[in-house]
């Protein structure tokens, strides 16, 4: 047996006629001190199968009772092949090409490091560059429960809203600043509140909490749900060609604010001359739109009725307020559940004036203080549809 090998040089049409004639043989095998092909089969390996990335094949030999005879060793699967058919049957294998597979992907550099446990919290950096995902993961600010927020893409804009606290279809912006507010009423206040029955602390301790939450459940871990799909056809179609999202419904909006001003309607009105004063809203306004919320089922108002509804919706929701809980007065009730038309009008008026002002509320984000506090409005118009509702208890003890 020589104690020093050589390799050969082979070209590949010599290599493969040793490979089909000479080691297809299981004499080739052996080995003696006369006899050891160990170099010729290491020559026919590095030529036909080691070339082909990924494989890694080596000659060896194997002692046992019988004598000294070659084998094939494959290094990536750790596999001794001890002739030829084993050999072949491996080479062409689904095993080893997968393993061969791997061999030619890169491997993970950070694998190479100690793996550490990291926060929650920590960017990812895995979201499309600008979205409302991205600016969450990127912001040191505060921001819990994400799981709240869903995806609404209409009329070619996409829209969010919060179901934890009744936010409704804004923009991304609009969103990442209600998420990272702070202080009492906030996003971040309300979720501790609601799930963790935490409340009524300072500013500081609330923060304090909030941040050890978030390092045990993170900011945000997927893409945030998008409910689309669920919308009717009419709020996902594109805006026409020409016309920015929002212009048209915004053009109808502003026309039907400034309704009352135009001429036609001035010189229609049967009390309006040159010197007499401009209409008043009831007379001048357009019927109930349909889109506003329905208030729940009322008397039909007189035949010869017309009512509308306008306000100034930079007022705090506090007078509506106080007029509904007036009508849960005794006297006020009895008044009003002996008069069926006047029931149904303030009820009417009521729920519209409210439907109004929540949408203005909404959109707009307006607030205001009481004792150093910022209230948003639109939860205040929320509680007074509360009451209106409540107001049904008039016509159920009337018997309607």
């Amino acid at each position: 047996m020589s104690s020093r090998h050589k390799y050969l040089k082979l070209s590949e049409d010599e290599a493969r006629e040793i490979l089909e004639e000479e080691v297809r043989d299981k004499d080739f095998w052996a080995v003696d001190d006369t006899y050891d092909n160990y170099d010729k089969l290491q020559s026919v390996l590095d030529v036909l199968f080691n070339t082909l990335e990924g494989n890694r094949y080596k000659v060896a030999y194997q002692e046992n009772q019988n004598g000294t005879r070659l084998q094939i060793q494959c290094l990536i699967c750790s596999k001794d092949l001890t002739s030829y058919d084993p050999f072949i049957t491996h080479e062409n294998g689904k095993n080893h090409k997968k393993v061969r597979q791997q061999q030619l992907v890169p491997q993970d550099p950070n694998l190479a490091r100690k793996l550490e446990l990291r926060k929650h919290n920590e960017p990812r950096e895995i979201f499309p560059t600008g979205s409302l995902e991205d600016q969450i993961d990127s912001t040191p600010l505060l921001v819990l429960g994400i799981q709240f927020v869903y995806k609404e893409v209409i009329r070619g804009q996409d829209t969010y809203s919060c179901q934890l606290c009744r936010l409704s279809q804004v923009s991304s912006s609009r969103m990442f600043s209600h998420l990272t507010s702070d202080g009492h009423g906030s996003h971040n206040a309300k979720y501790l509140e609601v799930k963790y029955g935490f409340m009524k602390k300072s500013r500081a301790e609330t923060e304090q909490y909030g941040r050890s939450v978030e390092e045990r459940e993170g900011k945000v871990h997927t893409l945030i749900v998008d409910f689309t799909k669920q919308l009717p056809p009419d709020m996902t179609a594109e805006p026409l060609k020409g016309m920015s999202p929002g212009a048209r419904s915004h053009s109808k909006s502003h026309s039907k604010s400034r309704g009352h001003h135009s001429p036609a309607r001035r010189s229609s009105s049967p009390m309006s001359s040159d010197n007499s004063r401009s209409p008043s809203p009831w007379e001048s306004r357009p019927s109930l739109h349909t889109s506003l919320p329905q208030p729940p089922p009322v008397p039909p108002p007189p035949i010869t009725a017309s009512v509308a509804v306008t306000a100034d919706l930079s007022e705090f929701p506090r007078p509506i307020l106080k007029e509904v809980k007036i009508l849960q007065e005794v006297e006020c009730k009895e008044t009003v559940q002996e008069d069926t038309d006047m029931q149904g009008l303030l009820f009417q008026t009521l729920w519209v004036l409210n439907s109004k002002m929540l949408r203005y509320y909404q959109r707009s984000g307006a607030f205001y203080m009481d004792s150093n506090v910022r209230h948003r409005l639109d939860g205040s118009a929320m509680k007074i549809e509360q009451y209106i509702t409540r107001l049904d208890i008039l016509k159920e003890e009337n018997g309607n």
